[in-house]
């Protein structure tokens, strides 16, 4: 049973003796047979030796718990949830990613097809997740792919980086065919040679050896139907160098049956220079996916955040949402979230931690206010990650927002004037997408004709729960379409006219 239980990840399970025409069955309970359970059963039989008399007697019996959130099922599903935060090429392995897909509006799909694409997205949005399920799709079908992460790559903008993501294009190729053992080799020996020029290197020695790399890459990819590359939060690497570095990808990508496929923050990317002519233009070079998960329409957020957790659910065994939460949870879930899946996974895996620790039967909205809370150190440290030299200017920002919502106009909503051409609104966009504060309304005109304002609400982690406000205003607290009325009333944050940090990051070509 305790082979079982750590298998699973569980504390051990309730188990009977039952007699079956006279002999001992060991009965597992669970609460609902899955295939998880099923599979972890038939490992566990595997390393019974046949001198072990329950090496073919052991079974899992369905016997539904007195609690969901007290069930072993639930502790699956929060080491699910924790997992689910951090996605990357680890998550291959998930049998709960290979089965599921989350993305709403048909995205799966055309991320999947042979097109290049730039999918932008806030933090959190999904992007990782939708190249998750084109990678296990190409798996699938046995078409070849490179999962470029440039995380390691953060910050970076020396020309160093293209023959470290070549050996990484090389190492890709190897592992999905090693028939080609003397091209392969090659390619390697070409990315080594650059790598070795260091502090050396140019565009131009880069420039020069791209159509020989060329020359064996096609060749190997030719082999198959398609190629594609996922490069993952291009938005890491620094801006100057981000139009090259696609450049150079692209340069040997183009007509040759191999397809970008570039996951981004959309405020933190240049996919094109227009003095130097390189990079990505959009829609000629590459298609543009959003995943714009906000609360422009709060209806669609909230259906989006319950299927998706109602997916964790389901796979673990358990029945239905409403068997873990009460009354109003995923509507007040979804709305403090901002209908971002991570920051919901977050806070709904910290709000059952929060109510078995009070021995509840059931989530209630204050686990959820609670939980919001929580979220902020996690946003903070992303925050240093997503704009690394500019998260002091960001986080100034970020502070003199809170100021002006919770001590001077007592609100959680406010008005900015909508000016792409003013630094300070380009950092307010950046805030946004750092999920520090979120889009109510994309563009309304409560003044004058002419001049748009977008409605803005503060993020929930500065002032609920254990960081409650007293005598602050929420402008709505549940996921529901603002009147055009009630959001002229909200008062302007006049950023042109607050003593606002000015970023060095570039502004989006």
């Amino acid at each position: 049973m305790e082979r079982f239980a750590a298998s699973c990840g569980i504390r051990t399970p309730a188990y009977e003796l039952v007699d079956k025409a006279g002999e001992s069955y060991l009965a597992i309970h669970v609460g609902k047979i899955t295939e998880f359970y099923a599979q972890k059963l038939s490992e566990l039989r595997s390393t019974l030796g046949l001198d072990n008399e329950f090496s073919t007697r052991v079974f899992l019996k369905q016997s539904r718990p007195v609690s969901w959130l007290q069930s072993s099922e639930t502790q699956i599903l929060q080491r699910l949830l924790a997992e689910s935060l951090t996605v990357g090429r680890s998550s291959l392995k998930s049998p709960f990613f290979r089965r599921s897909a989350f993305v709403v509006g048909g995205e799966e799909q055309r991320v999947y097809s042979e097109t290049n694409h730039v999918i932008f997205g806030r933090r959190g949005a999904g992007k990782s997740s939708l190249v998750l399920f084109a990678c296990n799709r190409a798996q699938r079908d046995g078409t070849p792919y490179a999962w470029l992460t440039l995380q390691q790559y953060r910050g970076r903008h020396d020309l160093l980086v293209i023959p470290q993501v070549l050996y990484e294009l090389v190492d890709a190729i190897e592992n999905a065919d090693n028939s080609q053992t003397e091209r392969v080799q090659r390619l390697r020996r070409l990315a080594h040679q650059l790598e070795n020029k260091g502090a050396d290197l140019t565009k131009q020695d880069i420039d020069m050896q791209l159509p020989v790399f060329a020359r064996d890459f096609l060749f190997i990819t030719r082999q198959g139907r398609a190629f594609f590359i996922f490069v993952d939060d291009l938005h890491l690497l620094h801006p100057d160098l981000q139009p090259y570095f696609l450049s150079a990808l692209y340069s040997f990508c183009r007509g040759n049956n191999v397809f970008l496929k570039i996951t981004a923050i959309e405020n933190l990317t240049r996919l094109f220079d227009e003095r130097a002519q390189e990079g990505l233009q959009t829609p000629g070079d590459a298609q543009v996916i959003r995943l714009d998960y906000n609360l422009v329409n709060p209806g669609a957020a909230f259906e989006h955040i319950r299927n998706l957790l109602d997916s964790y659910v389901q796979f673990v065994g358990i029945p239905s949402l409403s068997s873990l939460c009460g009354n109003g949870v995923i509507e007040r879930l979804a709305w403090v979230s901002a209908g971002v899946p991570r920051d919901a996974l977050y806070i709904f895996n910290n709000a059952i931690k929060k109510a078995i620790a009070a021995d509840r039967k059931s989530l209630a909205v204050m686990d959820i206010n609670m939980s919001a809370a929580d979220s902020l150190t996690e946003k903070e440290a992303n925050a240093s990650d997503d704009v690394a030299e500019n998260a002091g200017e960001v986080l100034a920002i970020v502070n003199d927002i809170k100021q002006f919502c919770l001590k001077e106009i007592r609100c959680n909503a406010f008005l900015v004037h909508i000016d792409p051409s003013d630094e300070r609104y380009r950092l307010l966009k950046r805030v946004s997408d750092l999920r520090f504060i979120h889009v109510l309304h994309p563009g309304i005109t409560p003044e004058k004709a002419g001049e748009k304002y977008e409605a803005l609400m503060l993020d929930y982690a500065f002032y609920t729960g254990f960081r409650k406000a007293p005598s602050v205003k929420e402008f709505l607290a549940q996921p529901q379409q603002p009147l055009a009325k009630e959001l002229r009333k909200l008062k302007r944050y006049k950023y042109e006219e607050r003593l606002l940090p000015h970023s060095s990051v570039q502004a989006v070509t």
